[in-house]
Parts: structure tokens; C-alpha cells; sequence
């Protein structure tokens, strides 16, 4: 969200390339209809119906900000929300922990997304309508001065530069540049005349959005949908990077390369740990554009929370903290647990009736579950809702392949470690090497990615600093479960300093330690293992081959028919784990706002015209039978 983070320009280096406004999946621009539609939808009547959003995180906070907006024709809000999350705080996995320093901007431990695309047209729509800054000062490796560890060995990489001074991953660098260019076509030369690559038929609709000109953009990503939703992400680059038609005048690789590739992903810091996902989930990163330019928020992405509760606030939404919901799967018999908030099928009209944590009981028209896909299943929303019924009678029983989709989408780990700096010890005004040291070290060993952060500036050296010690997710993840946070920078330090001795020894004289509560070692707040954290069990959600028919199933499941209220399908699912982006905000986002639209249309209001309802589900077909 982005939890990943893919070479910074690295395809995209002239300033009029190609740049995507849409998710190449959908198609549709949420940010011109945000724009264009300050409430997506109203209300004819003098009424005022429930709804109920399960989940505070980016999805939850969108879908909940855009219902309260719908107004009745008195001019009020046409719907009383109700946001339950189960947690003490709204966000996710947007959790900024902010330290002071006083005279300076208050320092960052971004614990969850903290790299921000500008192509994510959505995110960006909320930003400018929150008044919220970003900055292109992410020190992502190769924008600042980078060191490579690789196999023991030492690779200066300079600010500037694409790849590390080395022969072995230039070569690797111009390899996989050919492959995605390959695959997709260059952003930086669109032909115009004679397309023939995605890129040429999406910049060509994008100018000219016929439907000509869509059915041309449809049938590239098709062909790619076709060749490599069954593949994984190592059998599909290696295929092509064996491939002498693709590699051209470029040596083939080795599996040595595959190697080396694996432990570095080119300044990725680490791709091995994602060779099993689906090859289309990376081929997808490069199409949307994630990959460019990425952006910090430097007052934490939690000021986007705090803007989006001020509103809820302000619209009269109910906010509803530590309410971990349960569905209720024989609601005579409600065995769990009193903390829970417990939910089941109302038996007189369509609808739910909630028992909140306090005891008092709701009923609500339509909900909202904006959770992570594990969470989902976790309470109840994929099992029968009555002990006597089949597997096909459950919450989702009007869309059961959704309910397979939940149970089935592979959802990453990830995990981070930070440190508070007295001072940026990587200036050299700073330290007492009187030189200026590397900002990003990048490492096939167990931290895999280190970043010191200035949420100041650039240009601003003094104040308190920020490192990002560690950043790793996958199987690298799962490896620290048992490593207490002390023991991890032990570790890391160890390894720090056969990579840089200067580096270490400014690290220690300037890490901040202390005994107070608001230590962030004490504090236990300066590190975090996403699948070990309660009601997210995950941090995003990747495809595994074979997977991407049961993303387009949690996708599009708010688009259930539902056009009378008399029998509507009323549970509606977000979040970025039944999105096409999973890991990034552009995922949650529309997620939230499909939901929401779906509501509004279930309950039978006045939707805008060009919303989402009319995304085309069957624009593309993940289904088809693998190719033998």
C-alpha cells in the first residue's frame, strides 16, 4: 500500500511518457468521477435507511465518507452510517507513529503504506480534496547514494544511476527493462501509427476513448491475461529472459542470474520471496505505472485518516471503535464471545439486525465489509448461516464463486523496523567522518532494504532523523516471527557492519534509546509483523497462479443484480485484498467507492450517471483454461 516498492523511473525517464489514469482491469477513471460528482448518488425520498461499514481502514473510511454525503430530498443525509471497526484506532494499515521534534516536522514511522504513485488517480483525488501534501523525496535506491550487498561482496550504486556500478546487474537492469518492454511496449515512445504493444493501444484510448479504441486495449491485456495468469513470477521471467527473441543482442540468463535477480530484484529489496505469485500480479505493477515516481506523505499518511474521521465526524457518521464483528451462523444460539459485536440475517425484512458491544441491538439496510479477505472468513461471513444449512446458503449466497474467493486469494507478510535518530547521521555535517554516507543499503540478507528518511527535506540536514532499518515481506518475513525487536537490530547491526563500518558507528551514536513509555523501543511501536497482527492476519493480497478468476469474483461481487430492494443482495465487499492492486491505497480506495455505489443502487437511489456499477465484468476473461 504501497508495501512494495519497484525501481523508482524505471521505466518511465521522459517527463511526457505514458502515464495511466486508470487500473488496466477496470478502466475506469475514479478520480474524474469523484470530480465530477461531489455525491455519487441522492435520494428522492424523505427517508433516512441504516447502513453498517465493517473495517476503518482506507476502504471502510471511503465507502463510509461517500454514503454520508448522499442527501434525501430535504436536504439531509439520506443515510445514518455506522463505521464498526475492531480495532482502538481508524487507518488499517495506514499507521503512522509520530515522534516530536520540537522546531522541526514531527518524525514518521510508517508502519504501513508510505509510498504513494502518482498515477493512483483515486488517492490523489483525496489528497486534493484534504489539502494534503506529497513530496518526491523517497529515498528509493538509486535516486540517493545506494550500497548493494550481494553474495558478501560490495556495490557502490551512485545517486543518479539505474543500477548498482557493476557489470553483472547492469546487464540484469537492461534485462528486465527488454522483458517489460517486451511485454508492454516503451511509455517513453508510443507508436501512434502503428501500435502493437499495450502501452501504444492505452495511450491511443486514452486520447481517443472510443470503443474502438478500448476493445484494442482489452485484447493486448487479454493476451497477457491468457499467457501468464497460470505462470509464476519466476517460470515467467526466466522463460523470457532464456528467450533469445526477446532478449535481442542481450546475453541469455543463467540460473545464476535468476539468483542474483531474486535476492536484489533490481534495488527492490528482494524479489525472491515473491518468485511463487502469479507472473500477471508484477506485469500489472508495471502497466499501472506503480513503479514511478513514488511520493511520501511527510506528515504521515494517518493525516488522511484524520481528515477522513473529521468528515465522517462532521457528516454525522456513527464511529464505533473496538467492535470486532461476528456473523452469527444460528442466531438462537449465540455462543461467542460477549466483547464481539454479533451480526445475523434479519428474518422479517431484508436486512441485519447487530448487536453492538454495548448491548444496544440495530438494525441496518445494507452493510459494507471492508476488511482484509482473512478477516472476512475469520468471522463468519463465508459459513452457513444456519447450522442446518449447505456451504451455498451463507451471507453471500447470492454470490457463493465470492465466498471461494475470500477463502482462497493468498494474502503476504510483511514486516518493518525503524529507529529514531538523534540526528541525520548521513550527512556529513552530521557525523564525524565529515563525508556523506549511503542513504539506502540494499542486501540479499535477512533485513533486505535499509532507508533513512528526511520527512524535513531535503534541503533541511538538522533535526531528528528516521531509518528504516528493515523492510522485508514474504517467507523473509515470516523468518523474524521469532525475534524480538532488540534482537532484529542486533542482528541487522552485525550485518550493517560488515557492509559499512562508518554507516554502523553512526547508527549506534545516534540511535535513540531511553526508559520512558514514549521510546519507540519501549513503546513496542517500531516494528510490526502485519500476518501477526490482530484483524489484518496479512499485509496485502498477491495471486498465486490459478488465482486471478477468484479476484475478479471478490471484485466484482458488488455488482450483484440487484435492482428492487424486495430481494437485494445487501452485503457488499472492500478493501484492497479483493481489489486488482493489492498493497496499494489505488486498490482500498475504489474498492470502497464500488461498495458504496452498490448500496446507494440496492437501496434505490439516484446513482450518478459513468459510476462503477457499469464497469464491465465479463471485459475480460480470467477463466480460460490453461494453454498446454
Amino acid at each position: 500500500m504501497p508495501m512494495m516498492h519497484l525501481p523508482r523511473g524505471f521505466l518511465r525517464t521522459s517527463a511526457d511518457a505514458f502515464r495511466p489514469k486508470t487500473i488496466i482491469d477496470t478502466l475506469f477513471d475514479y478520480g474524474t468521477f469523484l470530480n465530477k460528482n461531489p455525491s455519487i448518488a441522492s435520494d428522492s425520498r424523505n427517508t433516512q435507511l441504516e447502513v453498517l461499514v465493517i473495517g476503518g481502514g482506507a476502504a471502510g473510511l471511503s465507502a463510509a465518507y461517500e454514503l454520508s454525503k448522499i442527501k434525501n430530498s430535504s436536504g439531509k443525509s439520506a443515510l445514518k452510517i455506522t463505521l464498526a471497526e475492531a480495532t482502538d484506532r481508524l487507518g488499517g494499515r495506514m499507521d503512522s507513529q509520530i515522534y516530536l521534534d520540537p522546531g522541526y516536522k514531527n518524525k514518521i514511522f510508517e508502519l504501513g503504506c508510505m509510498r504513494f504513485p502518482p498515477t493512483s488517480t483515486t488517492l490523489y483525488h483525496y489528497f486534493n480534496e484534504f489539502g494534503i501534501p506529497t513530496t518526491p523525496n523517497f529515498p528509493d535506491p538509486g535516486k540517493v547514494p545506494t550500497t548493494l550487498y550481494y553474495m558478501n561482496d560490495v556495490y557502490p550504486w551512485p545517486a543518479g544511476q539505474d543500477t548498482p556500478d557493476s557489470p553483472l546487474f547492469k546487464r540484469l537492469g537492461e534485462g528486465f527493462k527488454q522483458i517489460i518492454t517486451y511485454l508492454l511496449g516503451d511509455p517513453n515512445a508510443i507508436n501512434y501509427s502503428t501500435p502493437s504493444k499495450l502501452f501504444d493501444f492505452w495511450a491511443i484510448y486514452d486520447k481517443t476513448p472510443t470503443e474502438t479504441n478500448k476493445a484494442a486495449v482489452v485484447k493486448a491485456w487479454q493476451i497477457m491475461i491468457d499467457r501468464y495468469k497460470d505462470t509464476t513470477f519466476y517460470t515467467g521471467i526466466f522463460q523470457l529472459a532464456r528467450n533469445p527473441a526477446v532478449m535481442q543482442k542481450l546475453d541469455l540468463w543463467t540460473t545464476d542470474d535468476m539468483n542474483a535477480f531474486g535476492a536484489l530484484g533490481v534495488g527492490s529489496g528482494g524479489f525472491s520471496p515473491l518468485f511463487p505469485i502469479n507472473f500477471l500480479e508484477i506485469i500489472r505493477l508495471f502497466a499501472n505505472g506503480w513503479e514511478d515516481n513514488q511520493e511520501l506523505v511527510a506528515d504521515g499518511i494517518v493525516t488522511l485518516v484524520n481528515a477522513f474521521e473529521k468528515r465522517l465526524i462532521a457528516n454525522g457518521v456513527d464511529i464505533r471503535l473496538n467492535q470486532p464483528l461476528t456473523f452469527a451462523n444460528d442466531p438462537t444460539n449465540m455462543y461467542f464471545l460477549p466483547s464481539n459485536t454479533i451480526c445475523w440475517e434479519d428474518t422479517n425484512k431484508p436486512g441485519y439486525r447487530v448487536k453492538l458491544k454495548d448491548g444496544t441491538e440495530k438494525f441496518f439496510n445494507a452493510i459494507v465489509v471492508a476488511t482484509t479477505t482473512r478477516a472476512m472468513e475469520l468471522m463468519n461471513l463465508t459459513v452457513p448461516r444456519k447450522a442446518t444449512d449447505n456451504l451455498r446458503v451463507q451471507y453471500l449466497s447470492k454470490t457463493p464463486q465470492a465466498a471461494v474467493g475470500i477463502r482462497n486469494l493468498n494474502i503476504i507478510s510483511s514486516s518493518k523496523l525503524f529507529v529514531l535518530t538523534k540526528k541525520k547521521f548521513w550527512y556529513s555535517k552530521n557525523n564525524r567522518f565529515k563525508r556523506d554516507l549511503v542513504q539506502n543499503i540494499q542486501t540479499d540478507g535477512l533485513f533486505r532494504g535499509l532507508y533513512c528518511l528526511n520527512y524535513d527535506g531535503d534541503s533541511q540536514q538538522d533535526g531528528k532523523g528516521v531509518v528504516l532499518i528493515s523492510y522485508v515481506w514474504g517467507d523473509d518475513s515470516d523468518r523474524l516471527l521469532a525475534m524480538s525487536a532488540q534482537d532484529r537490530y542486533e542482528h541487522f547491526l552485525e550485518v550493517i557492519k560488515q557492509i559499512d563500518p562508518d554507516f554502523a558507528k553512526a547508527l549506534e551514536e545516534n540511535r535513540i534509546t531511553g526508559n520512558d513509555a514514549t521510546d519507540p523501543w519501549k513503546a513496542g511501536r517500531n516494528y510490526i509483523d502485519w500476518q501477526d497482527t490482530p484483524y489484518q492476519y496479512g499485509a496485502f493480497k498477491l495471486n498465486y497462479p490459478g488465482q486471478e478468476a477468484n479476484c475478479h469474483d471478490v471484485f466484482f461481487q458488488y455488482q450483484t443484480p440487484s435492482p428492487t430492494i424486495k430481494y437485494p443482495q445487501n452485503i457488499f465487499l472492500a478493501g484492497d485484498s479483493v481489489s486488482w492492486a493489492g498493497g496499494w491505497l489505488e486498490g482500498a480506495l475504489p474498492t470502497g467507492i464500488n461498495a458504496a455505489c452498490a448500496v446507494s443502487q440496492c437501496l434505490e437511489q439516484h446513482v450518478a450517471t459513468g459510476n462503477p456499477l457499469n464497469i464491465g465484468a465479463s471485459m475480460y476473461q480470467y477463466d480460460k483454461p490453461p494453454v498446454i
